[in-house]
């Protein structure tokens, strides 16, 4: 969904200025109206294109705008709307390691002592390679991400740390 940065202000003349979600210019026009506020200025914010917003200056009669570029900086634009790739591959791993954690615990509680109902998935999940292939995976790549994140996030260094971590891997299946 479009990202759109606005100027405004209230009845008591009071500015003010955010940024608003919605489908097109007129739904972000739409709901600041509901909020009370004269719009001064909208824009688009795209922040994966490189080229600079486009402004709309709002007239009285909201059937004419014209727009304007307005000079913002890529860092501006960008900041805080997107994660980092590894950082959400950091959080999707987190979760897949605790849901491995779930699948362990509950399999060891029914090998130990059966549970009062069946669940048959735990054993096949409990017992199969593959996912301790995967639980391997996920816990060195939050390991390695980490430390790369510790040694301060240099290409030679993540390139040796996916080195190592290849190597951890295949030695791993390989005692399997």
């Amino acid at each position: 969904m479009p990202l759109f940065r606005y100027t405004s202000h209230d009845e008591q003349g009071e500015a003010a200025q955010g940024m608003i979600d919605a489908l097109n210019i007129q739904a972000a026009r739409a709901a600041l109206r509901q909020m009370n506020v004269q719009i001064d200025s909208i824009e688009e914010v795209d922040p994966i294109k490189k080229e600079e917003p486009v402004a709309w200056q709002v007239t009285e009669h909201e059937t004419t705008a014209t727009p304007v570029v307005l000079e913002t900086s890529t860092a501006k634009r960008t900041g805080g709307l997107y994660y980092p790739i590894i950082d959400t591959l950091r959080l999707y791993a987190g979760w897949l390691l605790a849901w491995y954690f779930l699948i362990y615990a509950l399999g060891s509680y029914q090998f130990l002592r059966k549970f009062p109902f069946q669940l048959p998935y735990i054993d096949d999940l409990f017992w199969s390679p593959i996912v301790l292939s995967f639980t391997f995976g996920a816990f060195l790549f939050l390991l390695l991400s980490s430390v790369h994140r510790l040694f301060g996030r240099g290409l030679l260094t993540g390139a040796g740390l996916t080195v190592l971590g290849l190597v951890a891997l295949f030695l791993f299946h390989q005692n399997i």
